[in-house]
């Protein structure tokens, strides 16, 4: 894939990734009201992700961490299992 050689799981690579994912997140809390803002910011962290993991960046096991560190800061997983008001 890449013409240069990569180390996958670099500590730059997630420490990055980790930086996208709060960046993210302190956007989230700007506009903690505006469910639309939220999961923009939500579906890019995603995608970053899954760049990262496709370009064999991060490996699948990596790719699930930094997933599930994201989604237990995430509005947008707080608020979809957030219990429904009948």
């Amino acid at each position: 894939m890449h013409d240069i050689p990569t180390e996958q799981n670099s500590p730059k690579v997630i420490e990055r990734a980790r930086a996208q994912m709060a960046k993210a997140r302190e956007a989230q809390d700007e506009r903690p009201n505006d469910a639309s803002h939220c999961h923009g910011r939500s579906m890019r962290v995603g995608g970053y992700l899954s760049a990262l993991m496709i370009e064999d960046l991060i490996s699948n096991g990596q790719y699930m961490q930094l997933l599930s560190e994201w989604e237990a800061v995430d509005r947008m997983t707080a608020l979809a299992s957030a219990p429904k008001a009948e």
